[in-house]
């Protein structure tokens, strides 16, 4: 069988091999490039020809082969390579076509946001890959919560903290931290309201705001360990407005009411827990870990220690001499304050005191009555501040205590006395 040259005047035969008489040649004519006939064989068995380009090293950087089925479509991919290297030489060979193609439709999405190329993929890799690995939403808060307990967080805020977060692990836990978005954190908070079995409109104002603090604490830490971008999307969500309440304070006959039950439960064991949350106003955590110790009737003093103290700063608070009358009268002042058991003893207390509302509308009754009382009694709000253990300057804090009480029922609450004693 006699073989025909290719047709075209570029097209120049320059070498026969074997018995085959394969064709190979220059395109374009004095390119360097060449394209050659190759024989298709599989198992031994010819079936056809089909055509490789090669670009050699000199031109490309390295050698580069491309094999094609037909004539037409090699020819084509030659003029194109030899196009290129005489525009941009080597620096041609450095992206493949579509790679051309993907960048020119990237300048077209750049326009406008005064990005390069460059920047804009140096930003969207460091989304895609954080510093520190692509971890889960769940291992994000384990190393989290590890943390805060090393730190030495009081038990209760690590508990709350935990609380929340292994609610939003529920639903977010197996996703990538680095992938969670700002519509992935309203739309969950809207759907919390299973969670909340008391409100079938979902969370409260204060509820939503608690869970959207957690979640900005989350995705604060994540950032800062590198296991997502400087980009927290709970930031960008608008915190809750909360409507002010009034808070609640007890009457002078609920105080006196109070004390009369704490006198007759169990020999009296919660009756310092009572004097000293309704006469000092000390929080309900650091009655449960107050000592006696801390307690100086002689000179009339409550020594709170930072290991006690919720803000852990240390406070020493001036007693109201009714306070250390009630806590003369106690028998027993030797180590702690508060008996055993004291939360759930206290919740079957003020039930049976007649106060059934206490764990939802009374919580902080006995210190809220203490800072109104006091502050209708004195007009100081820098006084008030510093036996509540808040700031000076905290002056919405005194906003919502200052109109509660007047000072004729301040001077009759911090007037109350154990039976026998006179003022």
């Amino acid at each position: 069988m006699t073989l025909r040259a290719p047709s075209g005047t570029r097209r120049k035969r320059t070498a026969r091999t074997g018995k085959n008489f394969l064709r190979r040649w220059h395109y374009p004519a004095g390119s360097g490039i060449t394209v050659s006939e190759i024989i298709n064989r599989s198992e031994g068995a010819k079936f056809g020809r089909s055509y490789r380009v090669t670009v050699p090293a000199r031109l490309a950087g390295v050698r580069r082969f491309k094999q094609f089925a037909s004539i037409e479509t090699a020819e084509q991919w030659a003029a194109e390579q030899n196009a290129g290297i005489q525009q941009d030489g080597k620096k041609h060979f450095q992206l493949t076509p579509a790679q051309r193609e993907a960048a020119i439709a990237a300048f077209s999405l750049l326009e406008g946001t005064g990005l390069s190329l460059a920047e804009a993929v140096s930003l969207a890799k460091k989304h895609h890959q954080p510093s520190a690995g692509a971890l889960t939403v769940t291992q994000v808060v384990e190393k989290l919560l590890v943390e805060k307990e090393a730190e030495n967080l009081r038990e209760r805020s690590v508990r709350d903290l935990r609380n929340r977060l292994d609610i939003f692990c529920q639903t977010f836990g197996d996703r990538p931290v680095k992938d969670i978005s700002r519509a992935d954190i309203e739309e969950w908070l809207k759907d919390l309201r299973s969670v909340s079995a008391k409100s079938a409109d979902g969370l409260s104002a204060r509820s939503r705001k608690n869970y959207l603090v957690t979640i900005r604490t989350f995705f604060n830490y994540a950032i800062f360990k590198g296991y997502r971008t400087a980009d927290n999307p709970a930031t960008k969500i608008s915190m809750p407005k909360i409507d002010w309440q009034a808070p609640s304070i007890l009457t002078v006959p609920e105080a006196r009411q109070l004390l009369a039950a704490a006198q007759q439960e169990q020999n009296g064991q919660l009756l310092e827990s009572v004097v000293i949350g309704l006469f000092a106003g000390i929080r309900s955590n650091e009655i449960m870990r107050l000592d006696w110790s801390a307690i100086d009737l002689d000179e009339g003093i409550l020594t709170i220690g930072p290991q006690i103290a919720k803000k852990r700063r240390l406070r020493v608070l001036e007693l109201m001499p009714n306070c250390i009358a009630w806590l003369k009268s106690c028998t027993n002042r030797e180590g702690r304050v508060a008996p055993g058991k004291y939360t759930v003893r206290w919740l079957a207390f003020v039930k049976a005191a007649g106060f059934p509302d206490w764990g939802e509308n009374r919580t902080n009754a006995m210190r809220h009555s203490f800072g109104s009382y006091h502050y209708a009694l004195n007009s100081d709000a820098a006084k008030t501040a510093a036996m509540l253990g808040h700031r000076a300057n905290d002056q919405v804090l005194f906003d919502s205590y200052r109109s509660l009480a007047r000072k004729k029922d301040a001077e009759e609450y911090f007037g109350i006395l154990p039976s026998g004693v006179k003022t």
